[in-house]
C-alpha cells in the first residue's frame, strides 16, 4: 500500500534472501503502482480499494506517508488483513492505540518497522550484552546528522510536517535499537529548535517546517540506564558514533541502525583501542525480517518481534520528547512494552 520510494526499497530488499511474496502494488496513483510492479515483477498493480478486496492478500505493508499511517492502518484491519506499517505506527499515540485495539478486536496482527534491530549488527550487540561480558549497561548515546531532505527527495515538504522531522522520520531506527538492547523507556526530557536557513524543494518551492528540525533529549529507561539523543536535519555532519552503549565492563560502538549490517566495536575498561567484534548468531534481511518473523509467528502462535506494542512505545517516547520540549517538564511515558527476544541462533 503505497508505491513510492519506500515501496522500491522494500521490493529491492525482498529479492535478497527473503521469503516474502508480494502479490500486488497499490497506490492512489495507479500509474505509479504499475511502474513499481513492472520494475520488480509483481503480479499486478491496483488501487488501495482493490488491494483490500483481493482474496490473495494475507498481509498489507503500509508504505503510505507517515501522517496517513493511523487511518490507513484502521482501513487495512477493517478489511480483515494483517497490518505491517512503515514507521511511525501512527501520527500520535492516541491513533496508535486505536490501531492496536482494532487489531485485537479482530484477532489480527499489527507489526511495524523498523526491523533493523533484527539485522546482523544489532543482533550481535544484543548477544554481547546478554552474555554479561560487558557487565551492566548504564548509559547510551544517539547521534544523527541526516542529509537535508530537500537536497534529494522529490517531495521533501512532508519531512517537515506532521509525524515527521528528524525525530519521527529517523528516530524510530535509533530508539527501537535502544529498546531492543536496554528494554523499555520510563521518562523523557526534550528540546527542539529550527535552524534559521532557507529551505526549498528541488523545483524551488519554499518549505516551512511545522516541527523542530533539530532535536535533543535525555531518556531514562525502566532499568535505570540513561541515554542522550541528538537528531538533526540541519547539522552538516557529525563525527559522533550513531550509537554507543556504555556498560560497567566497557563500551560498545554500533553502526547506523537505519541499515541492518555494519561493524560492532568494543573497548573494555583499562584499554584505549577499539576492537572489532565478530558477528554472533544470525541476523535477518532488513525490510524483510520483521514481516517474515510476523508471518511465522502467526502460524506458530507466538508473539512477533517487530510488534505494534514496541512501535507504540517508541512513538510514545518521541511524542513524550516533544511534549517535554513544549512544557519544559520531564515527561513520564504512558506505555511500556516487552523487550523483543533476539533471533534464534
Amino acid at each position: 500500500m503505497g508505491s513510492g520510494s519506500a515501496g522500491r526499497l522494500y521490493l529491492r530488499q525482498s529479492q535478497r534472501d527473503c521469503s516474502l511474496c508480494y502479490v500486488a502494488c497499490a497506490d492512489v496513483d495507479l500509474d505509479r503502482a504499475a511502474a513499481l510492479a513492472q520494475e520488480y515483477g509483481v503480479l499486478r498493480a491496483c488501487t488501495p480499494e482493490e488491494l483490500l478486496r483481493d482474496p490473495h492478500v494475507d498481509l498489507v505493508v503500509d508504505l503510505t506517508p507517515a501522517a496517513d499511517h493511523g487511518w490507513v492502518g484502521l482501513q487495512v484491519l477493517a478489511a480483515g488483513r494483517h497490518l505491517y506499517s512503515e514507521k511511525p505506527l501512527a501520527p500520535d499515540v492516541r491513533q496508535g492505540r486505536r490501531v492496536l485495539a482494532a487489531g485485537r478486536r479482530r484477532g489480527l496482527r499489527v507489526g511495524c518497522a523498523p526491523d533493523t534491530f533484527l539485522g546482523p549488527a544489532l543482533q550481535t550487540a544484543r548477544r554481547l550484552l546478554d552474555s554479561g561480558r560487558f557487565g551492566t549497561p548504564f548509559a547510551a548515546s544517539i547521534s544523527l546528522a541526516a542529509g537535508q531532505p530537500e537536497r534529494w527527495h522529490p517531495r521533501p515538504a512532508h519531512f517537515y510536517g506532521e509525524a515527521a522531522g528528524p525525530l519521527f522520520d529517523m528516530g524510530p531506527y535509533y530508539l527501537t535499537a535502544l529498546v531492543s538492547l536496554l528494554g523499555p523507556i520510563a521518562r523523557a526530557a526534550g528540546f527542539g529548535t529550527v535552524a534559521a536557513r532557507e529551505r526549498r524543494s528541488l523545483t524551488g518551492e519554499p518549505i516551512t517546517p511545522m516541527v523542530p528540525s533539530h532535536e535533543v533529549g535525555v531518556l531514562e529507561f525502566a532499568s535505570g540506564a540513561v541515554a542522550s539523543l541528538s537528531v538533526s536535519f540541519d547539522a552538516a555532519r557529525s563525527a559522533a558514533p550513531p550509537i554507543e552503549v556504555h556498560a560497567t565492563g566497557g563500551t560498545l560502538r554500533l553502526p547506523d541502525p537505519n541499515g541492518g549490517d555494519g561493524t560492532v566495536a568494543s573497548c573494555l575498561h583499562g584499554r584505549r583501542e577499539w576492537v572489532e567484534e565478530a558477528p554472533l548468531g544470525r541476523g535477518g534481511q532488513t525490510r524483510c525480517a520483521g514481516i517474515e518473523d510476523m508471518a511465522a509467528a502467526i502460524s506458530e502462535g507466538r508473539p512477533h518481534r517487530a510488534s505494534g506494542e514496541l512501535a507504540l512505545h517508541v512513538l510514545d517516547a518521541m511524542e513524550s520528547l516533544r511534549r517535554s520540549a513544549a512544557t519544559g517538564r520531564v515527561v513520564r511515558l504512558r506505555t511500556t512494552c516487552e523487550q523483543p527476544l533476539p533471533l534464534p541462533e
